[in-house]
């Protein structure tokens, strides 16, 4: 789906078909979450067609779809307790809230 050289893993399509959230390490070791809009031509730049949703020296992993498309959940590790977070993204403003920390393994 994209032609960078980087790991590019954990895909999740969007309910509609039209999107994929995915984790990358093209922009460092931990992996941050990206998303592809395929409703663009496959011959568009990929720039045009990819966006960046985190940033951080934290990895980010196993995202999953709101049934509305308006919110991503994911896990990462809390940047304070390091603890494992699952993690709400609103993908309209960006934000990310908290809704569990904890022990052991999380996923959304």
């Amino acid at each position: 789906m994209t032609t960078h050289p980087a790991e590019d893993n954990s895909p999740a399509f969007a309910p509609d078909g039209n999107r994929i959230i995915f984790v990358s390490h093209r922009s460092d070791a931990k992996g941050d979450l990206y998303l592809l809009d395929l409703t663009q031509p496959r011959g568009e730049e990929e720039a045009s067609r990819l966006v960046r949703l985190t940033e951080g020296t934290l990895p980010e992993s196993d995202p999953a779809w709101s049934p509305d498309q308006k919110f991503v959940y994911f896990t990462s590790v809390h940047p304070e307790t390091r603890q494992q977070t699952l993690y709400k993204l609103d993908l309209e403003s960006k934000t990310k809230s908290i809704l569990a920390t904890g022990d052991g393994g999380l996923d959304p």
